[in-house]
């Protein structure tokens, strides 16, 4: 059996197997990958994140079919706010632990790492269960497979449409045309949940909710048609200085395969 790209599962954003970036998080990304990119074959005995708890089934499950008893804001309103927060975002640099539930709230896949975001450049790096680097510098997106030795690269553009991702790689983000966003007020009164709704009919996901924690992105969670939902976690690591432009390029090592995606 293939393993399917992290991303794809989930924040980067999955059709059910898949399991986005999130993204199915993401549908994009590793589901699209070149036909002669290399299979990776799943170790006879997974390996286990130890540190990281295995039950999440305290995360909250899809809440836009519910009435809310919380008031919120209108979705104009709630739509600047928010757009507002994620300019705000930058840079932003945190570790992440990435989870897939099932529709019976099973675990199904789990990975931690780091995320960087100084845009144009945004950097996605798996450490457990298998390194995964994957990286852009604002116009092409490169995934690396260390254990593969490849690297595949993507213009930015066609890599991330329409996925989760993208609400933190791009500026000025037109929610206005790919969602319909409500808010929902913290203890301070301060939005600290945002419920997003893609207009697109046809879109892979139902729903995401963005939560932060003062100016920070503390979770994002993306819930499928089918009762599958990704959640990634961030703890915020502090910055010291700015952010090279170095971070968001690849160094690859000798023998290396680079696929045109």
């Amino acid at each position: 059996m293939s393993r399917l790209h992290p991303l794809h599962t989930a924040w980067l954003v999955r059709p059910i197997a898949l399991l986005c970036l999130c993204f199915s998080w993401a549908l994009a990304l590793a589901s699209e990958a070149p036909l002669d990119a290399k299979p990776r074959s799943m170790p006879s005995t997974p390996r286990s994140i130890s540190s990281t708890p295995r039950s999440i089934s305290s995360t909250p499950r899809s809440i836009s079919s519910t009435p809310q008893a919380l008031p919120s804001t209108s979705v104009s309103v709630a739509r600047t706010a928010l757009a507002e927060r994620l300019d705000a975002l930058n840079p932003f640099h945190a570790h992440f632990a990435q989870f897939i539930e099932g529709a019976r709230g099973q675990v199904l896949e789990e990975s931690t790492g780091e995320l960087l975001l100084s845009r144009p450049g945004f950097r996605w790096q798996v450490d457990e269960p298998y390194p995964q680097v994957i990286v852009t510098d604002g116009a092409q997106l490169s995934i690396y497979d260390p254990d593969l030795a490849q690297v595949i690269v993507k213009e930015l553009d066609t890599a991330l449409a329409d996925t989760p991702i993208a609400l933190l790689t791009q500026t000025g983000v037109a929610l206005s045309d790919r969602f319909d966003v409500v808010s929902l007020p913290g203890i301070d009164g301060e939005a600290d949940v945002y419920l997003l709704t893609p207009t697109d009919v046809d879109s892979l996901f139902q729903e995401i909710q963005l939560h932060f924690d003062g100016p920070a992105l503390s979770q994002l969670l993306i819930f499928d048609h089918l009762g599958q939902s990704t959640t990634v976690r961030f703890r915020p690591l502090e910055l010291a200085g700015e952010v090279p432009t170095a971070a968001f390029v690849l160094e690859l090592p000798d023998g290396v395969d680079v696929v045109e995606g």
